[in-house]
This record gives C-alpha cells, sequence and structure tokens, in this order.
C-alpha cells in the first residue's frame, strides 16, 4: 500500500534576499521627492494649460523681471506655455517611477528594487546638475542653493541604495523550514494468523509475504 506525497504546512527552505534597513531608509526619502514633485508637477501643467488667464494677472503684468523672461522667450521663437507644460511632464515622469520605487524598496525581498532605484538616481543628478550649472551661471543665487540642497538629498538616497547593495544577502524566512515535502516509507505487508495457525508449531516455518 503506497500513500501520496505529504506536503508540509510549512514553506520550505527557499531563501530570500535581505536589503537591510538603508534600502527602506532610501525608499521613504524617494517617497517624500515622489509626492513632492507630483504635487508640483500637476500644479505646473495646470498654470500651463491656463497660461493666458495667469499672464491677465495685474501683478504679472507689472513684474518687469517676468515681462522680460517673457520677451526672450518670444524673441527666440518659444512659447511660455510649452515649456511650462514640459516642466510639468518632466516632473511627473520623476515623480510616478519615484513612488512606485518608493513603495518596492521599503517591502524589497530582492536587489532588484535597489538596482532600479540607483538607475532613477543617477538618471535624475544629471538634469538637476544642468539646472545647478544655469543658476550659478545665470547668478541666481536661490536656485544654486536649491538645486544643491536636493542634489546633496539625492545623494544621501545614492549611498544608502549603494550601501543596502553591498551588505544585501540571502536569508531563510524560517529558520527551521524543511527541505521539501515529506515521503513515508512504504508500509510492510502483514499476513494475518488465526489462533489455529498459531497453535501449529509447523505454521512458524512459513515466511510472512
Amino acid at each position: 500500500m503506497t500513500y501520496p506525497p505529504y506536503s508540509h504546512p510549512y514553506p520550505t527552505s527557499q531563501s530570500i534576499v535581505s536589503v537591510g534597513p538603508t534600502a527602506r531608509y532610501a525608499g521613504v526619502l524617494l517617497l517624500i521627492f515622489g509626492l513632492a514633485t507630483l504635487l508640483m508637477g500637476g500644479c505646473t501643467m495646470v498654470v500651463g494649460f491656463n497660461i493666458d488667464s495667469v499672464l491677465a494677472v495685474p501683478e504679472v503684468q507689472n513684474d518687469p523681471h517676468f515681462q522680460k523672461a517673457i520677451s526672450e522667450l518670444q524673441a527666440e521663437g518659444i512659447e511660455l506655455k510649452h515649456v511650462i507644460v514640459t516642466l510639468g511632464i518632466l516632473s511627473l515622469i520623476y515623480a510616478i517611477p519615484s513612488l512606485i520605487l518608493s513603495i518596492l524598496l521599503m517591502t524589497a525581498r530582492s536587489r532588484v528594487p535597489v538596482v532600479l532605484g540607483l538607475m532613477l538616481v543617477v538618471l535624475a543628478l544629471l538634469p538637476m546638475t544642468l539646472f545647478l550649472f544655469l543658476s550659478l551661471v545665470g547668478g541666481n543665487v536661490i536656485g544654486g542653493i536649491f538645486w544643491m540642497i536636493i542634489m546633496g538629498l539625492h545623494g544621501l538616497i545614492l549611498f544608502w541604495l549603494i550601501r543596502a547593495m553591498r551588505h544585501s544577502h540571502a536569508t531563510h524566512p524560517y529558520p527551521y523550514a524543511f527541505p521539501g515535502p515529506y515521503v513515508p516509507p512504504p508500509m510492510q505487508q502483514y499476513q494475518y494468523r488465526s489462533p489455529s495457525d498459531r497453535a501449529d508449531p509447523s505454521s512458524h516455518n512459513r515466511s510472512d509475504l
């Protein structure tokens, strides 16, 4: 008589990858940046699609710096609406992956979210470097300080992700996990003996099948 394989209720010894707490720190900070950028990008696109109403505001019309910037853009054949909408789209392109990766990093069970986070942060630092350079060249001190702070925080995220990547290791979810399904040994067949056979000494010479 044979029995089907017995599946133990506990999971088998399948290993998972522990990336440590630094990946969660990076995920929390990336979540904050993602939410802030999503809000900023949404507001920017709303302003871009309603630029005519914004330009009709008296405070905007009486601002010499703003009017000078508009005149420079128009002299180069660039519309202000296109510039603002493009900035809003770029903000959303950064915000949506940041929010997704932040959740994956806070619940990371593999190195894949860490690698994707490294790629996102490195790609985000490239335009930030350009904006910092343009701010410093244009004499915008406040803008330069702003981009330096943002780049410094992204550098901290990059440091945490690199540390999580270097200290990641395989671990087991259960210390006493079973290697696989338990298969009991086949049971031996037993031949029943009647009382008369037991009383007969010759029956002891029979072999059990």
